[in-house]
């Protein structure tokens, strides 16, 4: 049996919410066999390290075939099926589409969400720039009035930012899943996704809230930590909640 195989059947409809299940589920197989899991997370972290020490563009690249390699590996544990570090090559195999839809999920969301902050914070400051000061160096009797009325549009904005940032990577959550258990092109697997979480979104977006949650608190005790358990838990929760919506068979080449 390929080890990309799926043994899960088709789900039933039930509660609405059933992250808390995917999440237990993502537990129960990456702690069922945690030896299998250091190879691959070691792998990952090791290489996302030195793609970052070579600046941005290089770790933006590896981090679609790196995280594709890593759900290929959640999902056959998932599925009760061996995995080994080889498995992440899945994502190599497919490294075209995996760094195509990594730029679209990451790269691109984020600079929208900063030229959303950049753009007024920049005019504001400039603004302030060009009133000035009074000759006695006190400051024009806008300035304070002005300033803060830029950090609460600033601040505001940010929140509208992340909450939109957040939204739309719940929307693109099983496009790397997508692609490291079908072989699907980008646009296809943002496809299915996109129509897919349209269906109990909440419930989307607090797996990938919870599951984000738990790599911070992770990293934030440890970075290795973070490498071995976090990273890995969240693709094996992110993999329990794709078997349950799209109970997939064997993969397309």
């Amino acid at each position: 049996m390929s080890h990309f195989e799926s043994r899960t059947p088709p789900v039933a409809d039930g509660p609405y919410f059933r992250c808390l299940e995917h999440f237990e589920t993502g537990m129960r197989a990456m702690f069922t066999r945690p030896s299998d899991w250091i190879g691959p997370a070691l792998v990952f972290g090791g290489l996302s390290i030195i793609a970052a020490a070579c600046c941005c563009l290089p770790g933006l690249v590896v981090q679609g075939p790196l995280s594709c390699g890593l759900y290929a590996c959640a999902l056959a544990a998932v599925r009760g099926l061996p995995f080994e570090t080889q498995t992440l090559a899945r994502g190599w195999e497919l490294a075209g589409r995996s760094i195509v839809a990594a730029l679209w999920v990451y790269l691109v969301p984020g600079l929208v969400a900063f030229v959303v902050i950049a753009l007024p914070l920049a005019g504001g400051m400039g603004l302030l720039a060009y009133l000035g000061t009074e000759a006695e160096g006190k400051p024009a009797p806008l300035t304070l009035p002005l300033m803060l009325g830029l950090w609460l549009q600033v601040g505001l904005l940010g929140i509208v930012a992340m909450l939109g940032l957040s939204w739309f990577h719940a929307r693109a959550l099983f496009v790397l899943p997508l692609i490291a258990d079908r072989g699907l092109a980008c646009r296809d697997a943002f496809h299915l996704s996109w129509n897919e979480t349209r269906r109990r979104f909440w419930d989307v977006w607090a797996l990938h809230l919870l599951g984000g949650l738990v790599v911070a608190m992770t990293s934030q005790v440890c970075t290795p930590l973070g490498v071995l358990i976090g990273l890995p838990l969240y693709h094996c929760v992110v993999a329990a909640a794709y078997e349950e919506r799209f109970s997939s068979g064997a993969i397309a080449a």
